[in-house]
């Protein structure tokens, strides 16, 4: 396992063509360097092999789209094999961060989880009824 700071990113596979990679805590700035370091040797020439790697992203807290560019970069690199990248168990922010890449189709491999709530319910806050004086007085208007 390797561990920096906020991320740990443990390794299954890489050996053929496929490989997984488990992603604990901040996926930002800070810690996009390890990632980066531990998906370089997994797409050196060398070992071309590699066509679909598995981010299982269950345990990320954090992420922004500095944390993502490793992600993209291999993305890039399997796409031009005819390979892919995909995120697996992604949270709600994450999906909205990929959502707005957009690259939801391509890199989100499952669909959102079944106990989240829906967005609207997450993002605005709930508006008062109006009493009825209010409600006459705006339809004499």
């Amino acid at each position: 396992m390797s561990a920096h700071g906020s991320l740990q990113v443990r390794v299954d596979g890489g050996d053929g063509e496929s490989a997984v990679l488990s992603l604990h805590g901040e996926l930002d700035l800070a810690s996009s360097r390890v990632l980066q370091d531990v998906l370089d040797p997994l797409i050196a020439r060398r070992r071309p092999s590699l066509m679909t790697l598995v981010l299982d992203v269950a345990e990320v807290t954090l992420a922004d789209v500095a944390g993502l560019t490793p992600v993209l970069h291999v993305r890039a690199v399997l796409a031009r094999r005819g390979g892919s990248v995909q995120l697996r168990h992604a949270s709600r922010l994450l999906r909205r961060l990929v959502a707005v890449l957009g690259l939801d189709g391509e890199l989100l491999e499952d669909a959102e989880p079944e106990d989240a709530e829906p967005e609207d319910a997450a993002t605005e806050p709930p508006r008062p009824e109006a009493s009825a004086p209010q409600a006459q007085h705006r339809a004499a208007q």
